[in-house]
């Protein structure tokens, strides 16, 4: 993957709204972003959504001067994603568990047979993992203990638990191929 030398001057360019950078920065991250979430959510619908999602808050934390070194551009903007992604799973999961039933075999016997085969998928890849990769990412997403009670407990920075999830997520997703409902070979 080419990666484009970003530094101060450009991240300047962007605060200072100057449509050509501002044109070059969507054009540069439009495609590596659907990529990377094609390997992280179910839909094409949702990918776009978080797409657009992580490119309005990038260019507005950088409005708001919260990125201050422009060469860590790169890894900001998917660091920005990943947290969208997990936003996002994270939503699905309170909107099932309080708007709706859990799905019986009597409602919807597909439905109950997809989710326990997503589960079931998602435990063999976790199995797979290494432990460390695997108790993370249980344990903030299963689990759903806080990141800050997870850093107390395994005396880790809240910096070196985003560094060590993102590198589980990448693992877990490149394991983890997501469903294509477009594309049925």
């Amino acid at each position: 993957m080419d990666r484009f030398a970003f530094d101060d001057d450009y991240v300047q360019r962007l605060r200072e709204h100057d449509a050509q950078t501002e044109q070059h920065f969507y054009a540069f991250f439009q495609l590596r972003l659907f990529a990377h979430l094609r390997k992280l959510v179910r839909s094409f619908s949702d990918a776009e959504d978080l797409r657009q999602i992580t490119l309005t808050r990038v260019l507005q934390k950088i409005y708001d001067g919260k990125l201050r070194q422009g060469g860590a551009l790169f890894g900001f903007v998917f660091r920005v994603c990943d947290i969208a992604v997990l936003e996002h799973y994270r939503s699905k999961k309170t909107e099932s568990l309080d708007d709706q039933p859990e799905p019986t075999c009597d409602d919807d016997p597909m439905a109950g047979l997809l989710t326990r085969e997503t589960q079931l998928r998602v435990r063999r890849v976790l199995d797979e993992m290494e432990p460390r990769d695997a108790e993370i990412l249980e344990a903030l997403f299963i689990r759903g203990i806080p990141r800050e009670d997870f850093c107390r407990e395994h005396r880790i920075t809240k910096d070196n638990l985003r560094v060590r999830l993102h590198r589980a997520l990448k693992r877990f997703a490149e394991k983890f191929p997501p469903d294509d409902e477009t594309n049925s070979h």
